[in-house]
């Protein structure tokens, strides 16, 4: 059976989407949440809808202050450069802390920031999963209908 979420990302980036006030996003030939099992018979996909969609997810993943808005191998690979430099310029710093006091901080808010960066980009990741399998999805039923 076909979840809401499953039909919402059909739903969100079709032309006879409407919404509703009381019950969200709905069918605008039924006035009622979707109910197709596989794929919609009515759905007419509005362009550019779909990749307006992924990139409004991508910007959204995560921590909007960190990293590239987009880019999630961007964001992993550079988040887990920080997050590990982080740490080992906290060991090194572990010595010099004792002496100067505040010189532990610097290194463990990389650790941190790296930590974040790497999680957007994980996230980021799995919202541009869910687009391309929407988009098979969407290819396979085409290729069904020629």
């Amino acid at each position: 059976m076909t979840t809401r979420q499953e039909h919402l990302a059909f739903c969100r980036i079709c032309v006879l989407r409407k919404a509703n006030p009381k019950i969200g996003l709905v069918c605008s030939l039924t006035d009622e949440h979707a109910d197709f099992e596989e794929f919609c018979e009515n759905f007419e996909e509005e362009e550019g809808k779909k990749e307006q969609h992924l990139e409004q997810k991508l910007k959204v993943s995560g921590d909007e202050e960190v990293g590239d808005p987009v880019n999630y191998e961007k964001n992993k690979s550079l988040g887990k450069f920080i997050f590990f430099g982080g740490i080992i310029f906290s060991i090194m710093s572990i010595g010099a802390a004792k002496e100067f006091g505040g010189l532990f901080i610097l290194p463990f808010g990389l650790v941190l920031y790296g930590a974040r960066q790497y999680m957007k980009g994980v996230e980021q990741e799995k919202n541009y999963k869910e687009f391309q399998k929407l988009n098979n999805k969407l290819n396979e039923h085409q290729n069904k209908k020629n």
